[in-house]
């Protein structure tokens, strides 16, 4: 993945709090594992992971699936790591409805609040300059010849983990409605839980 982009964040009461986004420019799962044990080595809760619901496919030359192989390299932090994935991804609205709510919501509340000091600032460029189709879907590029190839991963991770936590209802025109909670954790890390 190029680049891989994480956002690590957390929730006091209704305020979303991003405190870093750790960023592998050319690498794999594990690379991304092993350079967030080393900006997290110690934490006081259970480090709960949301993400694209397509990491759950299995690769066919390992079996593992991309949240089987990341929670193996997380072994080695002395908290729990919970896998909070959908089944599903939720509609792509839905996702950036979700973000704008905690961006600033109807009544004018400022719900999100990201870290100043330099470590944030590819969210900061998704949030600006991530552009929509006419339908409200997220515009995707994987030329890397495009400078816009670099950008969603940020806003990505940030929509799966609000819309996981404050899903926007969305009816599609199909019909189909967006998940209305994102089921618990599937397996238990370690045989705890």
């Amino acid at each position: 993945v190029q680049p891989f982009g994480t956002v690590v964040m957390q929730k006091v009461g209704r305020l979303w709090r991003v405190l870093d986004c750790p960023t592998v420019e050319s690498g794999n799962i594990r690379d991304m594992a092993d350079r967030f044990v080393a900006h997290f080595p110690q934490h006081g809760a259970e480090l709960w992971l949301s993400g694209d619901a397509t990491g759950r496919r299995r690769h066919e030359q390992t079996g593992q699936d991309n949240f089987t192989v990341l929670l193996s390299h997380l072994r080695a932090l002395p908290y729990r790591p919970v896998l909070m994935v959908p089944i599903e991804n939720p509609p792509q609205r839905s996702r950036v409805n979700a973000v704008q709510g905690a961006l600033r919501t109807a009544e004018g509340e400022v719900r999100l609040e990201i870290a100043g000091d330099g470590s944030s600032d590819d969210l900061i460029d998704d949030l600006e300059q991530v552009l929509l189709h006419e339908d409200g879907t997220i515009k995707k590029t994987s030329d890397r010849r495009d400078p816009y190839s670099r950008r969603t991963a940020w806003s990505d991770a940030l929509g799966y983990e609000i819309h996981r936590d404050e899903p926007v209802a969305v009816t599609e025109e199909t019909g189909r409605r967006a998940l209305d909670r994102v089921p618990g954790p599937a397996y238990a890390f370690g045989g705890r839980r």
